[in-house]
């Protein structure tokens, strides 16, 4: 078969470049020039490269950073105290995510 037209190649910063199948990724997209992985698929505070190589022109390697991911938040509402055997009940719906887009609510 013919060669492709754009290739990508993937390397976590300082390693050495590999197919995006090869390091145990996958593209998600259907797109030729278009690269998307699932979520979560770095590990927070990681660096990664991604390089592209077209046919007749120079490679272009874009760098980027995986954020730490920021602890959710905790609120939880009820009573202060209870005595042994007696039921309760806590609310947490106003428990968040910061990392989580999308959602304001677990």
């Amino acid at each position: 078969g013919a060669a492709p037209l754009l290739a990508w190649q993937y390397r976590r910063a300082g390693d050495a470049w590999s197919s995006i199948e090869a390091a145990g990724l996958t593209d998600t997209s259907r797109s030729p020039t278009l690269v998307q992985f699932a979520p979560f698929s770095f590990q927070p505070g990681s660096q990664h490269e991604l390089k592209a190589s077209a046919v007749g022109a120079a490679a272009v390697t874009f760098t980027f950073n995986i954020a730490a991911r920021a602890p959710p938040v905790a609120v939880i509402s009820g009573p202060q105290q209870a005595f042994a055997g007696c039921g309760f009940t806590l609310d947490a719906s106003g428990t968040s995510d910061p990392s989580y887009a999308g959602s304001q609510r677990l």
